[in-house]
């Protein structure tokens, strides 16, 4: 897999009561989103029972720790404000 870093890096998650999934997308010189990598997993019973914007901020994390190399540079800083939403609820 190949991402330009001139371009635009996008991710896209999603949580659902049992499932997380994410797609990472590059966009394309024609403003067209590119497809570059899919994740899903499975949550644990104790997962299902987080509260919906815990199980989309865990997604984000899980789908950055899988795309090291395509995002990992700004998984530090996410975190930093994914920890300052959550304590805020």
């Amino acid at each position: 897999m190949l991402i330009l870093l001139s371009r635009s890096i996008n991710l896209f998650v999603d949580a659902s009561l049992h499932i997380l999934t994410a797609v990472l997308t590059e966009t394309g010189d024609d403003g067209t989103e590119l497809s570059r990598a899919f994740l899903s997993t499975k949550l644990s019973q104790a997962q299902m029972a987080w509260s919906t914007i815990e199980r989309e901020a865990y997604a984000v994390l899980v789908a950055l720790k899988k795309y090291t190399v395509g995002v990992g540079y700004l998984a530090p800083k996410l975190r930093c404000i994914l920890t300052t939403i959550l304590s805020s609820i």
